[in-house]
């Protein structure tokens, strides 16, 4: 499971803990339904987002990460 990141960035809040929780079950079950690792999907997200890992999304950015998870497709991706 993730745990959120203590972010040093004064000018963004770092994603909540109740966030992180709704996108990591949101990256499993996407994970799950396209059978690919989580990990791969994380790692997608944070590179969308630009940062080094999902926990550095910042708080404002949560509804356009589950707007990602939600229209993800591992095929239009890799074909």
């Amino acid at each position: 499971m993730l745990t959120a990141s203590k972010d040093n960035n004064t000018n963004c809040l770092p994603i909540s803990a109740c966030a992180l929780r709704s996108l990591s079950a949101m990256i499993a079950s996407v994970a799950t339904e396209q059978s690919i690792d989580s990990l791969t999907i994380c790692d997608m997200l944070a590179a969308r987002f630009d940062v080094k890992e999902v926990t550095a999304i910042p708080d404002t950015c949560f509804q356009d990460a589950l707007d990602f998870l939600v229209d993800f497709k591992i095929s239009k991706i890799v074909n």
